[in-house]
């Protein structure tokens, strides 16, 4: 029988500022490209569980900073880092608690666990597998996990006349909310104490009798707090179709203090730019424009690689007071622009429209380049009142354009 497929993996005045040339100056709408990206990415290797843990455990794949483990009925994935321990749980609703489950294309090598004294305990010739199986989680589906490109996903695979609108999905994250939400881009996001678990959005599609892919619409739906179903668009069910989400979660970036995030933008190249607050002395730098901890809480902007493995840069910016990066966007050279709020009298400024602080909370902006170890100009923006630098965006030409609140008059 042929099958189909489904893939898984106080009141105050508002102000809208543009920094620039007067001619750049044209009011443009906020940029949606902000996203989230993939770090601390799950591996491809599965390694059978023949006593080396719980023995609930069929499989388990190990990583830094996490475990998942993939049980008789569930997948738990524990995320252990120095902010504390999350874990997301995810099973299939009224699905088949005796699904045979087994591993698929074995990998080359194996491991061995010599723990403790007793040889009895110890185990040697660990095989692992690229996929695991579960076959008949629904009557006509089999659900398939395995890895690409160092992600986890998950395929559904239905049978023609087997009905996959029975398809749901109960994920439940310990240490945190316990609230699944949608993002702006149709992720499925769970908060964890210990990192954000990111369900991508599916991207559906059929291959066509020449090996083409044929898009079809698909999305998340939310039919609860910790419960998610599939809406799939009209399609040709002699063909197989494939649904393909990607489980991922965020990795940390900071120091021994407090260390907050603002805000998030991506370039075209995937190369992710970051902005918030820190109060740690020893907050990664590379390359910065301010080498040193000025005191307080100072704002970062950090640039990271597309793949999320190394720092391209990471630069302090503020002064002996509070600094908090609210927001940063990127223009198509690379520059980044940095919205925030400061209480700094001494916050670095250069080639500012405004050069002094004005009232206790004053907003910020300032323009790094594409190597980030310079600023082209930075400049307080406020009044006689607290003002709050939002957010920000960025045109093709270098302009700023900056959205607040403000209580001055």
């Amino acid at each position: 029988m042929s099958k189909q497929c489904i893939r898984n993996t106080f009141t105050a005045a508002v102000f809208l500022t543009c920094i620039g040339a007067p001619a750049n100056c044209a009011p443009v709408p906020p940029s949606n490209s902000r996203v989230e990206s993939t770090y601390g990415k799950l591996p491809l290797r599965f390694e059978a569980n023949v006593g080396q843990t719980d023995a609930h455990v069929k499989f388990l794949s190990r990583g830094k900073g996490y475990n998942l483990f993939l049980t008789q009925g569930e997948a738990v994935l524990s995320l252990q880092q120095t902010a504390g321990r999350g874990i997301v749980r995810t099973r299939l609703v009224n699905g088949n608690p005796r699904a045979q489950v087994s591993g698929l294309d074995r990998l080359p090598g194996t491991s061995n666990y010599f723990s403790g004294n007793d040889s009895a305990k110890w185990r040697t010739g660990v095989p692992a597998y690229a996929r695991i199986k579960y076959q008949s989680v629904y009557p006509g589906v089999d659900l398939v996990y395995y890895g690409n490109q160092g992600k986890l996903e998950y395929d559904f695979v239905v049978a023609p006349g087997a009905d996959r609108t029975r398809i749901q999905v109960s994920v439940q994250a310990e240490k945190g909310n316990g609230v699944l939400t949608l993002d702006g881009n149709g992720d499925l996001v769970a908060a964890t104490e210990s990192g954000e678990v990111r369900f991508q959005k599916p991207v559906a599609y059929q291959l066509s009798r020449n090996g083409e892919r044929q898009i079809v619409s698909a999305s998340y739906s939310l039919m609860g707090a910790d419960r998610v179903a599939f809406q799939i668009a009209q399609y040709d069910q002699t063909r197989p179709l494939i649904v393909d989400p990607v489980l991922s979660y965020s990795t940390y970036l900071g120091g021994s203090g407090s260390d907050s995030r603002g805000g998030m933008a991506v370039d075209a190249s995937g190369n992710v730019y970051l902005t918030g607050s820190t109060d740690s002395a020893d907050f990664p730098t590379l390359d910065p424009a301010q080498h040193a901890y000025a005191g307080g809480v100072d704002a970062f902007v950090t640039k990271i690689n597309a793949a999320g493995t190394a720092i391209i840069y990471s630069t302090y910016l503020g002064g002996s007071s509070t600094d908090q990066g609210f927001d940063i966007a990127v223009d198509p050279i690379g520059n980044g622009y940095v919205v925030g709020t400061t209480t700094s009298q001494d916050f670095p400024t250069v080639n500012p429209f405004q050069s002094a602080n004005r009232f206790q909370y004053s907003a910020f902006v300032a323009k790094l380049n594409p190597s980030g170890n310079q600023l082209l100009y930075s400049t307080y923006l406020g009044g006689s009142g607290q003002t709050f630098g939002i957010a920000i965006t960025a045109d093709g030409a270098g302009s700023g354009y900056v959205v607040g609140e403000t209580l001055a008059s």
